[in-house]
């Protein structure tokens, strides 16, 4: 009934001359449009690659928990074919230290995975100030989706290294009941959210997002 209303209210504003306020009625109804994904994978199996590439063991736990974060927003909101991380990580361990001379898109392959989105983590920092009362912090990276058949970048075109993600968190006070590790949880959420939204189309108004450059 309230659509209704709202149509109806909108066809009786642009009959009477009042276009000008007809788009804050539209908005107030429907909400922002929808943002288009900048990269779409389809429906083709695809997997979550996580790392920090100068240092991989000492961001590993952070690295896995922003991969399974990732994937599994693709697969409850966008609907994507994602390689599981458990998988991942039992190659990861059948493989062990050969593991790090695989190429991205022979990781992708052995999963079975036609798209690899590789995610370079090169900043991940929260410190509280001299107080410990306030937190600052940052989680950077860059994003990229790569062929597995023939190794190449697909997106970004015009970007050696990948799309810029970035989330910050300014001067955060430490409430009751809260602390720097769960802080840093809500970072790496926010950071994960941003990620996944590169891929898969989704309204502003219901979710939240970090900085994407």
């Amino acid at each position: 009934m309230k659509l209704n209303r709202a149509v109806t209210l909108i066809g009786l504003m642009l009959l009477t001359g009042c276009a000008a306020g007809t788009g804050a009625v539209i908005y107030k109804v429907f909400g922002p449009n929808p943002i288009e994904p900048k990269y779409d994978v389809g429906d083709q199996p695809t997997l979550v690659l996580v790392e920090n590439y100068q240092n991989p063991a000492a961001s590993e736990i952070e690295a896995d928990r922003i991969a399974r974060n990732v994937s599994d927003t693709l697969k409850e909101k966008g609907g994507k074919t994602i390689v599981e991380q458990d998988k991942l990580a039992s190659l990861r361990d059948t493989k062990g230290k050969e593991y790090r001379n695989l190429t991205i898109p022979a990781v992708g392959k052995a999963l079975g995975a036609t798209y690899v989105i590789y995610v370079n983590i090169n900043e991940s920092d929260l410190t509280a100030d001299s107080t410990q009362n306030t937190v600052h912090g940052k989680a950077a990276g860059r994003v990229r989706v790569v062929s597995t058949e023939t190794g190449e970048t697909l997106w970004p075109r015009d970007s050696v290294e990948g799309y810029e993600v970035t989330t910050t968190m300014s001067d955060t006070q430490l409430q009751e009941g809260t602390s720097v590790g769960s802080l840093r949880s809500q970072m790496l959420n926010n950071i994960s959210t941003t990620i996944a939204h590169l891929f898969y189309k989704w309204k502003p108004e219901s979710e939240a997002e970090g900085d994407a450059g």
